[in-house]
């Protein structure tokens, strides 16, 4: 399996969508979602 890392900054609607999209997938999962702004919603 694939392990997807995840860049994002802000309200982290794509990242979401991303992981959501790949939550039961056979092919890849996300491993780690990390943001260059250390107050970004998506790390919450």
């Amino acid at each position: 399996m694939k392990k997807i890392v995840i860049l994002a900054s802000g309200s982290g609607t794509n990242a979401e969508n991303i992981i959501k999209y790949f939550k039961h997938s056979p092919v890849a999962k996300v491993a780690l979602v990390l943001s260059n702004k250390k107050n970004a919603k998506v790390l919450e």
